[in-house]
């Protein structure tokens, strides 16, 4: 006869592996829906599957399940700015001047936030993380063979747009480049460095000012980032002044052209967005606080368009257009209470990084905080030309690194913080540590 503790033991073991095999199956719906969400798969890869209406479904089930499991998320100041801006969102609904696009600016940013709210409650451990990474990453490769097969384009949705093409890209970047030097599959690594060069030139093929601003700045910082900066800073220079023509013989000749038009003041499109940035401080103005509401920059900007210094007879028409940009979408229609709320985020997003960065003892960690890190910093770059501001990417980038900086602070040495001082490792002591003088 076996014992009752043999007995119990092995009951503890199946529960424990029963909510393991539980706790994965979320795991793979949450990723079901990234795929879905970035690779457009219903209007790219398999437009038969539309009518099913799958990426909804998925939505609705992980709503469910964030209703369900509220009580275990983690208070967190990120959280507590989540909430303020989708209470502003939501409050502006009835009162904005088109409430139409108020209505559905506010249904699409709560279907988001319940996706990020998901996120850090089923990726909760490292192993679901790698996981999950592992599945992003995949999923902007193969989005960046998708742009680069339809010229320039995304595959449908927020991500049709070449512009808004090229900032998924900027944003893929440094999530795929820190990858490559901690897996173990020499294929999956291989894979890696092909997705790579495949962003580079979907980035291209977009033909997008601001996408190539985003590269530059988020290649730029990822190169601050490294343990040598100055040393990796003076080698890029000298290779960049020494390869800088063979580069450039090596772009499309339309793509050199359009891009030397980023510093023409003669050129339409750089006005255009000047005269809607002066517009939208107009229209700041007078509504400093909490803005004219969401998705109503352009159903207001014709009140206030004469009052910009780029205004010319005609220009009226340019009414019921967006902003243009990530920044001057955010100032008018959210006001002040919009934009502390948008950068505590980002100041936190920072901090959490950071934070992994330096104390961390492992490289693998220290990679992958400093891809989340760049990633945002992409997407801001790139951001300040395309009106973004309720794209999911922002909300989702903010939220997978709540989530990795609540993994990873429970590894985090508590007796010694690692520091990485130009490129030298520097252990400080516990200040707390009363046992050594």
């Amino acid at each position: 006869m076996q014992s009752k503790g043999a007995s119990a033991d092995r009951e503890r073991v199946g529960l424990e592996n029963s909510r393991s095999a539980e706790s994965h199956k979320w795991l793979y719906i949450l990723i079901a829906y990234y795929g879905f969400e970035y690779l457009r798969l219903q209007d790219s890869f398999f437009p038969f599957l539309s009518p099913l209406k799958i990426p909804m479904l998925l939505t609705l089930i992980l709503t469910g399940y964030v209703l369900v499991n509220l009580k275990h998320l983690q208070s967190s100041k990120s959280l507590f700015c989540i909430l303020i801006f989708w209470i502003l969102i939501v409050s502006w609904v009835p009162f904005a001047t088109n409430n139409h696009h108020a209505f559905q600016t506010a249904k699409s940013m709560s279907m988001v936030f319940f996706s990020c709210l998901a996120t850090i409650l089923i990726v909760d451990s490292r192993e679901k993380f790698r996981i999950f990474f592992n599945s992003l990453t995949i999923f902007l490769i193969v989005l960046s063979f998708w742009i680069i097969y339809s010229g320039g384009n995304g595959p449908g949705g927020f991500l049709r747009d070449e512009n808004d093409a090229a900032l998924i890209m900027v944003c893929a970047l440094p999530l795929v480049f820190y990858r490559i030097f901690h897996v173990a599959s020499r294929i999956f690594r291989n894979f890696l460095v092909l997705g790579l060069f495949s962003i580079l030139v979907a980035v291209v093929v977009t033909y997008s000012r601001g996408g190539l601003v985003g590269l530059v700045a988020v290649i730029g910082f990822m190169i601050w980032l490294s343990r040598k900066r100055w040393r990796n800073i003076f080698v890029s220079m000298l290779i960049l002044s020494l390869s800088g023509g063979i580069s450039l013989a090596l772009l499309p000749q339309d793509y050199v052209d359009d891009m030397s038009t980023i510093t023409n003041k003669e050129d339409g499109t750089r006005n255009l967005r000047l005269l809607h940035w002066t517009t939208a401080l107009e229209i700041f103005k007078d509504n400093p606080v909490l803005g004219v509401g969401p998705e109503n920059y352009p159903w207001t900007s014709n009140k206030y368009l004469h009052l910009s210094p780029y205004f010319k007879e005609g220009a009226r028409f340019r009414a019921g257009r967006q902003a243009h940009s990530l920044y001057f979408t955010l100032i008018p229609e959210l006001g002040l209470v919009g934009i502390i709320t948008f950068f505590l985020l980002i100041f936190r997003h920072r901090s959490n990084a950071r934070e992994i960065i330096l104390k961390t003892n492992e490289a693998g960690s220290r990679s992958l905080a400093k891809a989340i890190y760049a990633s945002l910093v992409g997407f801001l770059a790139a951001g300040a030309f395309i009106s973004v501001l309720y794209y999911p990417i922002f909300w989702h980038l903010i939220f997978v690194g709540l989530a990795f900086h609540q993994i990873e602070t429970k590894y985090l040495p508590s007796s010694k913080t690692q520091v990485w001082i130009n490129g030298r490792e520097s252990k400080k002591a516990d200040f707390n540590n009363h046992s050594r003088a």
